[in-house]
């Protein structure tokens, strides 16, 4: 049975060529990528595209990352497609990715997210691989019903785990404590593990929180968290299991009692916060305080779930560890 897949360009890398006045890399439709698709593996899959936004990663805010969402929805409604595939940068992929995760809570046809860390001038483009495998995954009928997806360098990946770890590799994206959920194997799709999805959250109609991300370190004396007080949330990163410095703590407070709901994230890249240490600064106390934990997050995705919970007025609680 033929499958139809709908190809959603937003720009990023993958929608780059090098400008020969510019001696630089310029952002445009790629046609040559629509017409290089009929290759020989995707003769069972119907493909059209759409150009929803042309920028470069760092450009995307939540507002388009809910503008693509609601594009989506939209062409679910109409039945027609049995899977999608947006092409993204890479600086930001993950936390649109994990936003699309957010917002679509049951969600059958498969949703694919990919992007490539060369341009269409490189010798060594992987944008057009990274479509074609991304293409391959959305009409595989093992994908239904798993959301959700990021496909880089033959690898699938849940957004909740993956992370860009490398500035410029190609196999940049890594579920850096669990690894792939799947493969894209000689034209084959193997999954090799299910993932669960952790949360259900209610209908995102309107953003309208704003959160902010904070790094400590060591001696920060808390000088610089005054300026978020006028943020409806806060991600602050701390070292180890959550753990901040002392004198931060009393700004913290201060921060709280002024309504900022402030969640807590890790700096260490694998395992999660936990409330282990009861002294000052110790992420116990941080949260009998009233901060809570990030539920196994990095810190621009524990941003994109504040805001989603803010943002539908979901209790925080039910969100973290």
């Amino acid at each position: 049975m033929r499958k139809k897949i709908l190809l959603i360009l937003t720009g990023g890398t993958i929608s780059m060529d090098h400008h020969k006045d510019l001696s630089s890399d310029v952002l445009q439709f790629q046609k040559q990528h629509l017409m290089n698709l009929g290759h020989s593996i995707l003769n069972d899959v119907d493909i059209d595209s759409h150009v929803l936004l042309m920028k470069p990663s760092p450009h995307m805010t939540p507002h388009d990352m809910l503008e693509i969402s609601n594009y989506i929805s939209s062409q679910i409604q109409k039945k027609i497609y049995d899977g999608f595939v947006v092409t993204h940068g890479t600086d930001t992929l993950e936390e649109t990715a994990f936003f699309l995760d957010l917002f679509f809570n049951v969600l059958e046809v498969p949703i694919i997210i990919t992007g490539s860390m060369r341009n269409y001038s490189d010798i060594a483009y992987d944008g057009m691989n990274n479509i074609v495998s991304s293409i391959l995954v959305a009409a595989h009928d093992d994908s239904k019903n798993k959301g959700v997806l990021v496909v880089l360098n033959d690898t699938i990946h849940h957004p909740y785990e993956v992370t860009k770890s490398h500035t410029v590799s190609l196999d940049t994206f890594q579920s850096l404590e669990f690894g792939p959920i799947g493969v894209v194997d000689d034209q084959e799709i193997v999954y090799y593990r299910e993932f669960k999805k952790r949360f259900l959250l209610p209908k995102l109609e309107k953003l309208n929180m704003s959160v902010g991300i904070y790094k400590t370190y060591t001696g920060d004396d808390g000088s610089i968290l005054k300026h978020f007080s006028s943020m409806n949330g806060l991600i602050i990163e701390g070292f180890g299991r959550g753990n901040v410095p002392e004198n931060i703590v009393t700004s913290i407070q201060e921060l709280l009692d002024q309504g900022v709901k402030i969640m807590i994230t890790s700096r260490v890249p694998k395992g999660r916060p936990f409330a282990t240490y009861p002294y000052q600064g110790g992420a116990k106390q941080l949260v009998d305080m009233g901060c809570y934990l990030s539920p196994h997050l990095n810190s621009q995705k524990a941003r994109i779930l504040l805001i989603f919970a803010l943002s539908t007025h979901t209790p925080i609680k039910n969100l973290t560890i």
